[in-house]
């Protein structure tokens, strides 16, 4: 099984295929207020029931004083919420070798081979968990939506867009990434008032009808109350002179900081572009997430500081020390994205923000955090890739 796996994973645009938008493999739940397709929809609810059921499972099976297998299995799990999935995989399968009764691992293996489009692995590996244990409805659950999903039809996207991968990575075009060891040693450059209360406002109107239009998500894995619109490559088309701004700043911070990282590339644009409403509980609790495949990530605060309790945006240093970062009404922060970064939880009110990624990528309207740089249709949810910059 995991050559099979290791050949799709390789390349990073391929790493949710045709189920699911990008966002659910670490993100969770989504709940969309328009029609997607029916490989979209199973997809969908796969990634949403693995990702509100999988920690709940680990707490069930595990006492006070874990197995090696249940820590690997443990370790697995983070290792995904890195996007180190090779990692992952042998995590869960050297558990398999400890313990082969672990349904545990059997649940996260299905899992990481839905979120790659190996459709009859999945299966195989969630009945074998049901076999172990029959009361995991999660795993019964993610059978019965597999039923329905056309193999073959999946096998053949599946297999262009890996030629499509491997003629971009033959002729070089794969993407300069920054290291993580680097980018720890970065900065956060902060551009204070960068929006003032009427640009704010066109922002958040903006939003609110790309929302109408869209939906929202609800991200049931960042502890409830976290809801976001993904705009993309609307947010360029409703507000182009915002999204060069933006790109002004960003590049000025590079040159200054950075040493260049946003320099000779292809192609630069943005890879998502985000409307989060957070309220209590919702926090970006892991230390150590970042923003796999980008190059700069863009935050700007849209809520007055009175109106909300909590929600402290930090990075974690090379010295392995957080450090909170000031972002007041109308601030800029921008870091580079490989940058280990994290938010607490909101205790009270209502924290509004603008997040965007600049990767060396075509422009996306997906349904998500699009895991695509190129092509004409993505491969994970069906969108027109958009226009470049």
């Amino acid at each position: 099984m995991k050559a099979s796996l290791a050949a799709v994973i390789v390349w990073p645009s391929l790493v949710q295929l045709v189920f699911c938008a990008s966002l659910l493999v670490s993100d969770g739940l989504l709940h969309a207020r328009r029609p997607v397709s029916t490989h979209s929809q199973h997809g969908l609810q796969l990634r949403g029931l693995q990702a509100t059921t999988a920690e709940a499972a680990l707490v069930q099976a595990t006492d006070a004083a874990p197995s090696d297998a249940d820590l690997l299995v443990r370790e697995g799990v983070a290792l995904e919420g890195r996007g180190e999935a090779l990692d992952a995989l042998d995590c869960y399968e050297a558990a398999l070798e400890l313990d082969p009764a672990s349904w545990e691992a059997c649940f996260r293996l299905g899992s990481l081979n839905v979120a790659h489009g190996l459709v009859e692995e999945a299966a195989e590996l969630f009945e074998r968990a049901l076999e172990l244990n029959p009361a995991h409805d999660a795993s019964a659950q993610c059978l019965a939506l597999l039923e329905d999903v056309d193999v073959g039809a999946l096998g053949d996207e599946i297999d262009a867009a890996l030629e499509f991968e491997q003629a971009a990575l033959d002729a070089g075009e794969a993407p300069d990434l920054v290291p993580v060891e680097e980018a720890q040693r970065s900065s956060v450059v902060r551009v204070r008032g960068f929006l003032d209360d009427a640009g704010i406002d066109e922002l958040l109107a903006a939003a609110a009808a790309v929302e109408a239009e869209v939906g929202a998500v609800e991200r049931a894995s960042r502890g409830g109350g976290w809801s976001t619109v993904y705009m993309n490559d609307k947010f360029r088309r409703r507000l182009p002179l915002l999204h060069e701004r933006i790109f002004r700043e960003a590049r000025a911070a590079d040159e200054a900081h950075w040493g260049g990282v946003l320099r000779d590339r292809r192609t630069l644009n943005l890879r998502c572009a985000e409307a989060h409403v957070v309220t209590p509980p919702g926090s970006l609790a892991y230390e150590q997430h970042y923003d796999q495949g980008s190059l700069v990530t863009v935050d700007i605060m849209l809520s007055d500081a009175a109106a909300f309790e909590g929600g402290q945006f930090s990075t974690l240093e090379e010295d392995d020390v957080l450090k909170n970062h000031a972002f007041e009404k109308g601030d800029l922060l921008l870091f580079l994205s490989h940058k280990y970064h994290c938010v607490a939880p909101v205790d009270a009110g209502e924290r509004r923000v603008f997040v965007a990624e600049i990767w060396e990528g075509e422009a996306r309207d997906c349904a998500g955090r699009c895991v695509q740089p190129a092509g004409a249709v993505c491969v994970s949810c069906g969108a027109f890739a958009g226009s470049r910059q």
